[in-house]
């Protein structure tokens, strides 16, 4: 086997057409040859003993002296030779003639198969797609130059090596499983992500067909500029919707901003009593908490999404974003929403399960360009066995569901196998990226929950969303939201924004701590050289000014000092950025998950 040159040496079954062996020609005419020399010499017996035996009897009667008879004898025995010549002659020119012929013939075969093996080798060569021949276990036999370039490996490492040692490692599971399912059913199609000789990542569309019992060839193109395009794609998308939503979401503010205002202006008036003070105080952060659910969701459309599950009340998560869907579903769809109370909550990330509602929501108005009803709907629901066996990924006993239905077109019968496959949409194109519900399955997926449909042309579309309930006494000991958690020690704040710097270092005084504040990642290296003995907590913005983030503090200071704690902070959603399994705080966050998480940190193991 070679990989990478022009010698493909297959069956007929492959990629390449082979002659027959020369050889087997020759071996053909010499057979005929044996036999026709056979015929000939029988022949001759044959004539040669008939003429022997009357020959003479003939000739003695004609002659009847034995002169005579001596000459005819002699004249007798020049005709035998003669005629037997004569014979063998003709019966060779023709058997010359058909050997001739059929010779001809198969080199002229030979030479129509060797140009188009040879086109065809041309062909592998020169095609812009990659192919592969690789056995059972996955290891390449064979390669065309485009494969091998598409790998960005050289040829003779290649031929040491298996499919599975390019795959992506978060996407290596799902491939060993594909090729499970093709070896036994000797045809699979689909995409993988691969990591090239090189490092760089890249996407592949495969397509395997099985040769035989042992081989299987692979053609795979790169769509790596086509993933890339549409995750851009996708983002503008995102934006764009932003946009769309700005007016709404700056009159939401706007009121908003109206009660924080108008409360802290109140607040400000002599001669209040201690209910007035509680009221505003009360109003002011009931806005503000409302504010912070606003920007949450604004995150969902720009973000790229990492899990952080904890327990979650499904009904909120819905009524949070019932202002926004109101918006987005537009006046002439009525919407309704049905929580059930009281409702268990589950364990889960309440940034996702809104992406996951937003998503159906927007789909369900899309399918109803005419108007209609839109109703979110939470509840306690019990599966049975039988139950169960009808929804992938479920299994008997309590979920809690979320419910999106619609009365709008429905989805026809032959297409709803496919709505979960990623890039398939029957919107029209450019309305659609066919990534809206695969996302909703893949949280649902994250959440350890199952994702059901069901829909007729014409009569709507109900999707539900389950999820497991958090066990109750997962949730005895929460403590309450509004409670400080005292603590001691040194405490670090690193933040550029005077003013939350400022809340940071008096809620922290409050709870105990001994608390030194930086502006800046230069001014905190500096602060924290003259300070003795040094900090027991970095708490740090992600996003600093001054070519000094977060993370680049957090890893000098460690240098210094060994087993220093850190917690990060950021507006955005940032928390992909942290070290591995370092303490992330998402703003903004109250004065009681400040003290909550501050105090984590510190009992957190150092990961210096």
């Amino acid at each position: 086997m070679k990989i990478g040159g022009t010698a493909y040496r297959h069956d007929p079954g492959a990629y390449a057409v082979h002659p027959p062996p020369a050889v087997e020609a020759s071996e053909h005419t010499a057979g005929e040859a044996s036999r026709l020399a056979l015929r000939t010499a029988l022949l001759y017996a044959l004539f040669g003993g008939i003429w022997i035996l009357s020959s003479d009897a003939v000739l003695m009667a004609f002659a009847r002296t034995p002169e005579r008879f001596a000459r005819l004898s002699v004249f007798k025995g020049w005709a035998f030779v003669l005629t037997t010549a004569a014979l063998l002659y003709g019966v060779l020119r023709r058997s010359l003639a058909r050997w001739q012929r059929e010779v001809s013939r198969r080199r002229e075969a030979e030479a129509a198969q060797q140009e188009e093996a040879a086109r065809t080798r041309e062909y592998v060569a020169h095609a812009p797609i990659g192919m592969f021949v690789v056995d059972d276990a996955g290891r390449f036999l064979d390669a065309n130059p485009m494969g091998i370039a598409m790998l960005r490996e050289r040829a003779e490492v290649l031929s040491q090596r298996a499919v599975f040692d390019y795959v992506a490692a978060h996407d290596l599971a799902d491939a060993r499983m594909r090729h499970a399912a093709f070896v036994e059913r000797g045809r699979c199609e689909g995409e993988v992500s691969v990591v090239r000789a090189d490092g760089t990542p890249a996407w592949m569309h495969l397509r395997a067909v099985r040769l035989d019992d042992e081989r299987c060839l692979a053609f795979a193109y790169d769509i790596t500029d086509r993933k890339r395009l549409e995750a851009q794609f996708l983002q503008a998308q995102k934006m764009e919707a932003i946009g769309t939503l700005a007016g709404g979401i700056a009159h939401d503010f706007n009121n908003l901003l109206t009660v924080i205002l108008g409360s802290a202006s109140l607040l400000k008036l002599p001669g209040l009593d201690e209910s007035e003070v509680h009221e505003n105080t009360s109003q002011i952060l009931e806005a503000a908490e409302r504010a912070s659910g606003l920007t949450r969701q604004l995150l969902l459309f720009s973000r790229k999404q990492t899990i952080r599950p904890r327990a979650t009340d499904l009904n909120l998560v819905v009524t949070n974003l019932a202002r926004m869907l109101r918006r987005i579903v537009g006046e002439d769809v009525s919407f309704e929403v049905c929580c059930a109370d009281p409702l268990p909550t589950v364990h889960g990330d309440a940034g996702l399960l809104e992406q996951a509602l937003m998503n159906l929501s927007v789909n369900a108005r899309d399918a109803m360009p005419g108007g209609g009803q839109l109703t979110v709907r939470t509840a306690l629901v019990e599966l049975t066995a039988a139950d169960a066996s009808e929804i992938p990924d479920a299994t008997p006993g309590p979920w809690v569901v979320l419910e999106v239905s619609d009365t709008g077109v429905g989805i026809h019968p032959a297409v709803l196998p496919h709505i979960l496959e990623p890039f398939f949409t029957t919107k029209d194109a450019g309305h659609g990226t066919g990534l809206g519900l695969t996302t909703v399955y893949g949280i649902v997926k994250q959440h350890h929950g199952w994702l059901a449909v069901t829909s007729k042309p014409g009569a709507g579309t109900t999707f539900r969303l389950g999820l497991p309930p958090l066990d109750v006494d997962a949730r005895a000991h929460t403590p309450a939201p509004d409670a400080l958690r005292a603590g001691t020690g040194a405490v670090l704040v690193v933040e550029d924004d005077a003013a939350v710097r400022s809340n940071i270092v008096r809620t922290l005084r409050r709870c105990g701590y001994t608390v030194h504040e930086a502006a800046s990642g230069r001014e905190a290296l500096a602060r924290c050289a003259q300070l003795s003995p040094p900090p027991a907590l970095l708490l740090t913005d992600l996003v600093m000014p001054a070519h000094v983030d977060g993370v680049a503090l957090a890893a000098q200071l460690r240098a210094r000092t060994p087993g220093l704690r850190v917690l990060f902070t950021s507006g955005y959603d940032h928390a992909a950025q942290c070290p591995p399994n370092a303490p992330f705080l998402q703003k903004p966050f109250s004065p009681a998950r400040l003290s909550d998480a501050v105090h984590a940190a510190l009992l957190a193991p150092s990961t210096h």
